[in-house]
């Protein structure tokens, strides 16, 4: 599975294709690589781009970030 993350286009470069052009890219390659699927979370401005190029929304939901650099700063990772 490939992931999609953090595609943004320069509001002045904007409705010229350029994240439509990324976007496939990262699709295509990671095609090449192997993966079977791409997910990705999109913005209201995005949700066409992306559904023009064949993505279908999965539902409603929230996008989790863990680091493990701040988790140890809280004490929460073991030495083991």
């Amino acid at each position: 599975m490939a992931g999609l993350y953090a595609v943004h286009v320069d509001p002045a470069a904007r409705n010229l294709g350029v994240g439509k052009a990324v976007s496939l890219a990262a699709c295509q390659f990671a095609q090449v690589l192997g993966c079977r699927c791409a997910i990705l979370n999109a913005t209201d401005m995005g949700e066409p781009v992306y559904r023009r190029l064949g993505f279908a929304p999965t539902g409603a939901g929230q996008t989790w970030w863990w680091d493990p650099e701040t988790t140890a700063d809280r004490g929460l990772l073991g030495s083991g």
